[in-house]
């Protein structure tokens, strides 16, 4: 009977301090997981990756020697003139003008590219009004009075995003602005035509015989399909 109550004893005490021992691992567990937790939500952070070969850069603006295009009114075709003012060589551009003479009522032009930009290109555009249409305004006060300026907006049209310029210059009224001045925009890749439009701007929005000639220096004219 000692004998059996020995063994028993002994097998009790083993069973318990297995029972201890796994309860003792099973605290120290939870408590290390609970120290790593709170030290990670407070610490814890992404780690850095390497800079991937893929990221896209924004490239620079580049100007190209010539563009091919086709000109039209977004009606028929457009041919470029040679026009010589104020003294200089003569360019070749295309007359804008708001006229109550429908043939001669041109106010809008618009440069199909050949080929949609693959990359962002920079476009030269000059512009003046005429010295025979600014002496002729000056000369005329009651055409001098009506007339406010003007302002041709220039708008880039392509499958990303467009890039929108406004070219103002008023003559009569500002002697400095009685030559060709350049504005060079930037064109986005991507961009299949150039909008030019003679548009009338706050406060006034008057476009009276409004009338200005566009030179694009880069642009080789392709005809018309």
């Amino acid at each position: 009977m000692d004998r059996y109550q020995t063994q028993f004893t002994a097998r009790l005490k083993s069973s318990v301090l297995d029972v201890l021992i796994i309860i003792a691992a099973v605290i120290g567990v939870t408590f290390l997981l609970r120290k790593g937790g709170e030290a990670g939500a407070g610490k814890a952070t992404l780690p850095r990756l390497p800079p991937s070969k893929d990221q896209i850069v924004q490239a620079t603006p580049v100007r190209p020697q010539a563009i091919a295009g086709r000109v039209d009114n977004f009606k028929e075709a457009v041919v470029p003139k040679a026009i010589r003012s104020w003294d200089t060589e003569s360019r070749y551009g295309i007359t804008l003008r708001v006229s109550p003479d429908p043939i001669l009522n041109q106010p809008s032009a618009r440069i199909v590219l050949l080929q949609t930009t693959i990359s962002p290109l920079v476009l030269e555009v000059d512009y003046t009004v005429t010295e025979d249409v600014v002496q002729m305004l000056s000369a005329n006060n009651a055409l001098k009075d009506r007339t406010d300026g003007i302002t041709i907006l220039v708008t880039t049209v392509g499958i990303a995003y467009n890039q929108s310029a406004l070219l103002k210059l008023d003559p009569l009224r500002i002697p400095e602005q009685r030559k060709w001045l350049t504005y060079n925009i930037a064109v986005p890749s991507g961009t299949r035509e150039i909008h030019f439009t003679i548009i009338g701007t706050p406060p006034h929005y008057n476009v009276f015989g409004a009338t200005c000639v566009i030179s694009l220096p880069q642009l080789r004219v392709a005809p018309m399909k």
